[in-house]
């Protein structure tokens, strides 16, 4: 910021430099001005800069598995810290020094470079960002992390296997494996993760990962994955929001045929608006013939199966960090609006 200020002050002539405050938008901000006279006008010229950098921000998953861990980077001409979370990540996108909207919450005169939420498994989602403060500035840090959390629901081994599944999908921007997943649910055992394998329209296949075992692989965002537990559980994925909307590749066959092979797992990383079933098969050119499946668990002894078609009634929300079911007749590639 660089303000040039004209005086016409006759027939002076005057230098000297000093130390200058301004308040603006809810900051203080240094600077020096220098003044200096010929002709005998004397002209002042006052340069601003924010000498107060913003931290580096990064989150972790508590070892409990139920609370969250910010870490940032150490900012000497700070003297404390706040942090800034909210359940909605655009309200804390909105936030400045001094205009803090209802709905986020501040936590501030942090002496350490560190702090854990204990209420993080009290929402589903929530974001943070943290900012640097000094007796006359508050930069608050561009970098914003969160954490989405689903409660898994599960049944002992030698029952039916659909009162252990759980259907997600990615809604944090890590990077993130099969054994990621599992590691981060408290139970020891009884814990595996599927995916459906689509390399192309006539194939189909699924890959199973069990807790500890091996053939693990990579989780994907827009990829719906099943998730088997022997017991109720948190489950929690922290990381960076996506900020952009995914492009899926859907593979199709005609009715009449294997179901299998007009299946897609699919999820809803990041969303600007409410989807839900027909939405998001309004996007896909067919007319007909097209669907969106949910898996319904009211509890861990129950488990259903709710099914819309494009155009007809049965209409559900679609959440992000859910997963669900895409059938086609036909290979489809689009990107969400």
């Amino acid at each position: 910021m660089y303000y040039k200020l004209i005086c016409g002050i006759f027939a002076i002539a005057l230098s000297f430099t000093f130390a200058i405050y301004v308040h603006t938008e809810g900051n203080w901000i240094t600077g020096l001005a220098d003044t200096t006279s010929n002709s005998g006008i004397a002209s002042l010229e006052i340069a601003f800069t924010n000498n107060l950098p913003a931290p580096n921000l990064s989150i972790l998953l508590n070892s409990n598995k139920y609370y969250t861990d910010l870490n940032w980077s150490n900012i000497s001409e700070a003297e404390t810290y706040c942090i800034y979370y909210s359940d909605d990540l655009s309200l804390l996108k909105s936030i400045s020094p001094g205009s803090i909207p209802s709905g986020v919450t501040q936590v501030c005169n942090i002496t350490i470079l560190n702090f854990t939420d204990p209420t993080a498994n009290e929402s589903l989602f929530r974001y943070y960002t943290v900012s640097a403060v000094n007796p006359v500035l508050e930069n608050i840090s561009e970098d914003i992390v969160g954490k989405c959390s689903h409660y898994l629901l599960g049944i002992d081994y030698g029952s039916n296997d659909h009162k252990r599944k759980n259907w997600i999908g990615r809604c944090m921007n890590s990077t993130m494996y099969a054994e990621d997943i599992a590691q981060n649910i408290p139970n020891d055992s009884g814990i595996r993760v599927i995916k459906l394998v689509r390399p192309d329209a006539s194939t189909y296949a699924y890959s199973t990962h069990d807790k500890n075992f091996g053939n693990n692989f990579s989780i994907l965002a827009g990829v719906g994955y099943e998730v088997e537990v022997s017991a109720d559980a948190y489950y929690t994925e922290v990381g960076i929001p996506f900020d952009s909307l995914f492009t899926y590749n859907l593979y199709g066959f005609p009715f009449g045929t294997n179901d299998h092979k007009r299946k897609n797992w699919i999820s809803i990383p990041y969303s600007t608006a409410p989807y839900d079933a027909e939405r998001f098969l309004t996007e896909i050119p067919d007319s007909n013939g097209i669907r969106t499946i949910k898996l319904v668990r009211a509890n861990s002894s129950t488990y259903a199966y709710s099914t819309h078609d494009k155009n007809f009634t049965n209409n559900f929300p679609m959440y992000v960090g859910v997963g669900y079911t895409a059938e086609v007749r036909n290979d489809s590639n689009y990107t969400l609006s």
